[in-house]
């Protein structure tokens, strides 16, 4: 996440906003690999990404994501993050799902992060 001085402090507040199976069973801490690969490829790589953020396109379909009581199901907007104006390469995918008739779980999470 952008602003974050540190790959902590990033970890920290993106377990605010993350789901299902990027989430422990608890449902609020990070899975042990989430941190030390994807999140901190993408926290590293986030700069030649447009700021703010141009969504290029989006998808959605029904799915659920996780395990236990951190699972959950809904509809699932897959968007793409444009690259900055220079920067080449494709733009970077990442899915949040709306829950549907969960009993905790009623804001929208991010279930899964591209490769930034």
């Amino acid at each position: 996440m952008q602003g974050s001085g540190s790959l902590n402090e990033c970890a920290e507040r993106f377990a605010a906003i993350a789901g299902g199976s990027l989430v422990n069973e608890d449902g609020q801490t990070l899975r042990n690999s989430v941190q030390p690969y994807s999140l901190k490829k993408d926290y590293e790589n986030i700069k030649f990404y447009a700021q703010p953020i141009r969504i290029t396109r989006v998808n959605v379909r029904p799915s659920n994501s996780g395990f236990g009581p951190s699972a959950i199901s809904g509809q699932v907007y897959k968007i793409w993050i444009d690259k900055a104006k220079g920067q080449a390469g494709m733009p970077a995918p990442i899915s949040i799902m709306v829950p549907e008739n969960h009993p905790s779980i009623r804001d929208p999470k991010v279930i899964s992060i591209g490769s930034l």
